[in-house]
């Protein structure tokens, strides 16, 4: 999949805002490059940084991210 420029910077702008806050908690609770960064594909939503868009993580457990805005991510592996 090829993503337009605008979903990569939000994705980029995510991710860094997702590691200045959870960053020590996302490695202690076992998140992968992959549960993080996998692009969106063949119906999969992808990675955390790709799935927040925009909206801030405010909970983080082994297995799931939970977004302000009320959706889950699961990790891939769990």
């Amino acid at each position: 999949m090829i993503a337009p420029p605008r979903l990569w910077r939000a994705a980029i702008s995510d991710a860094a805002g997702l590691f200045g806050t959870w960053g020590l908690q996302l490695v202690t609770l076992g998140f992968t490059p992959a549960d993080i960064f996998d692009i969106p594909h063949s119906g999969k939503p992808g990675g955390l940084a790709w799935f927040m868009r925009g909206s801030p993580v405010m909970a983080l457990g082994p297995g799931f991210a939970k977004l302000q805005d009320g959706r889950m991510c699961r990790k891939t592996g769990a």
